[in-house]
């Protein structure tokens, strides 16, 4: 297993609230509270876009999975068809060999 690379900058500090009035931290509350509830749609609508993408999957699946389950049935009959006319071809190369004529 190959070992991530490093990361070049490390992740900066979460700033520090200690400093803040009542006002303030009621005022970056508000606004972050807006900032989480558009997060939260956003991730909403790609957990809708992610099913709707499982769901198209799934049925590429069962359309290939079907479509090979045709190809091997015609392979099949494909390869039956190709005996048969080997023997077709068989006996009437050795009905023309013993000079016996074909009737329509």
């Amino acid at each position: 297993m190959m070992i991530p690379p490093p990361i070049p900058f490390p992740f900066p500090q979460p700033p520090s609230f200690a400093g803040l009035t009542d006002a303030e931290v009621a005022a970056m509350e508000g606004q972050e509270r807006v900032a989480v509830e558009a997060r939260v749609n956003c991730l909403r609508n790609i957990a809708v876009l992610l099913d709707a993408a499982t769901i198209q999957l799934q049925q590429y699946v069962s359309i290939v999975q079907a479509l090979r389950c045709v190809f091997v049935i015609c392979c099949r009959l494909f390869s039956v068809l190709c005996e048969i006319l080997f023997r077709i071809q068989f006996l009437l190369g050795e009905i023309v060999l013993n000079g016996t004529e074909l009737s329509s």
